[in-house]
């Protein structure tokens, strides 16, 4: 009898538990179909006043800095022609001497040509001392 009993509590609770697969199928079902619902909507809707406007200003916003940018870009062309011009100026009234540098001497020797005449304690007239 034991073995009449465990196969009848064997089947109940297989009936039991293909009956918790199809509740389970049937709401899966229901809440994918909800879904596509609400994603058709979704994707459909009217965009809202306050989203159009912000996209309006951003866009406002976004022309304005490229012409700043090409106004900028105008502006840098004339300042390399005007530094182009006053150097060929300054070349062309000075010549090549005017402020030149034997590179190979380095960039403070043309400074400092006329003071290394003479060095401190190294002939000439002693300092008179008080």
């Amino acid at each position: 009898i034991s073995r009449v009993v465990k196969a009848g509590v064997v089947a109940e609770k297989n009936a039991e538990q293909q009956r918790l697969v199809e509740e389970t199928d049937a709401a899966y079902g229901a809440l994918l179909a909800q879904y596509d619902d609400v994603k058709e909507r979704f994707d459909a809707r009217e965009s809202r006043e306050e989203d159009l406007q912000k996209i309006a200003e951003l866009e406002n916003h976004i022309v304005h800095k490229e012409n700043e940018m090409l106004a900028m870009a105008g502006h840098q062309n004339q300042m390399k022609a005007e530094m182009m011009n006053r150097e060929q100026n300054f070349t062309q009234t000075f010549g090549g001497g005017a402020a030149t540098m034997n590179v190979q001497q380095g960039v403070m020797d043309w400074m400092l040509k006329g003071k290394d005449k003479k060095k401190p304690g190294q002939g000439g007239k002693p300092t008179p001392m008080r």
